[in-house]
């Protein structure tokens, strides 16, 4: 399966909604667009994987199942610093007109964020 960093994205905004407790009342399902369940759960453990959320996340070995308990989803700080680089949507929608759904490493996509909203602030001041 091919990493969608517009899916991390809006996974981002639906985390970062979560009670800070776990509470029984509020609906924890996380659901975007056309997405099935087995991309969203890939992807949220590609953001695992990346230190940007913590959670318990039940990979199975056998058949590569993975099974998330989305209550217990919390986003990092590294997921936080990244997730901001991609927050606004004129930010994300520049990145995306030059460089696509961001094949690139992480790394990368964050600097080149980082650069455009450092560009978006640099404007604003003057």
């Amino acid at each position: 399966m091919k990493r969608d960093l517009g899916l991390i994205r809006e996974i981002f905004f639906i985390i970062e909604k979560f009670p800070v407790t776990i509470d029984k009342n509020y609906n924890y399902e996380i659901s975007v667009n056309s997405y099935s369940k087995e991309e969203i759960d890939f992807h949220i453990n590609l953001m695992k994987e990346a230190n940007f959320i913590d959670g318990v996340i039940h990979r199975s070995v056998i058949n590569k199942h993975i099974s998330v308990y989305y209550d217990t989803l919390e986003i990092k700080w590294d997921g936080y610093d990244f997730f901001n680089s991609i927050r606004d949507r004129k930010i994300w929608r520049t990145f995306k007109e030059k460089f696509g759904n961001g094949d690139l490493p992480l790394s990368i996509i964050k600097e080149v964020c980082k650069n455009l909203i450092l560009q978006l602030i640099s404007f604003q001041l003057k």
